[in-house]
């Protein structure tokens, strides 16, 4: 055994930490005995980037975003169809983007799954970003601030957007999902 230290912090954690590991034995041996399978989580791979410049880098993350774009380009026709139906509750003379562009803008957030409104302002604001969104969406001549998104859904009925997203999930996607497998024979 490890001789005692000098410092009383250190020994506490010590014990803290053997009550914990002893915790979990008994918590794996009663989850063993009871037949609970537990799944072990993946690691993290422990590899170096591929890409070997910049240049390469931001290719390959031009690519990755275009073809995700143009996936969901296919798909938006008739949901932006639908996202225009839906009445705007904003004052007309202070709307600066269209409806359905910032609900489009929303739904990119989610695609690209921004973790917050700050991040999806640092990440969608960078310029290559916008270009390869601008190439697939010429409609857009600047993005929305995402605090305008968070005012819109706060005041905007959302029984319209469920039912477009229905619509869409359920006609939409085994039509394009039947066309992608035919072209892939």
């Amino acid at each position: 055994m490890s001789k005692p230290s000098r410092r009383p912090n250190r020994e506490a954690r010590k014990e803290h930490k053997e009550k914990v590991k002893a915790a979990r034995e008994t918590l794996a041996s009663q989850q063993a005995s009871a037949g609970i399978e537990v799944l072990q989580r993946p690691s993290v791979s422990n590899s170096l980037c591929s890409f070997q410049t910049e240049a390469e880098e931001q290719a390959g993350r031009e690519e990755a975003v275009a073809s995700q774009v143009s996936a969901y380009r296919s798909l938006l026709p008739s949901l932006l169809k639908k996202l225009s139906k839906i009445p705007d509750p904003r004052q007309p003379k202070k709307v600066k983007h269209k409806l359905t562009v910032v609900l489009t803008y929303g739904l990119l957030m989610c695609v690209f799954q921004m973790a917050s409104r700050r991040q999806a302002n640092t990440e969608m604001s960078r310029p290559v970003f916008f270009s390869t969104l601008q190439q697939r969406f010429p409609e857009l001549e600047t993005l929305p601030y995402v605090d305008t998104l968070n005012r819109l859904l706060d005041r905007i009925d959302v029984e319209p957007l469920e039912v477009a997203h229905m619509e869409l999930t359920t006609y939409q996607f085994p039509v394009y999902f039947q066309a992608r497998q035919l072209s892939w024979k």
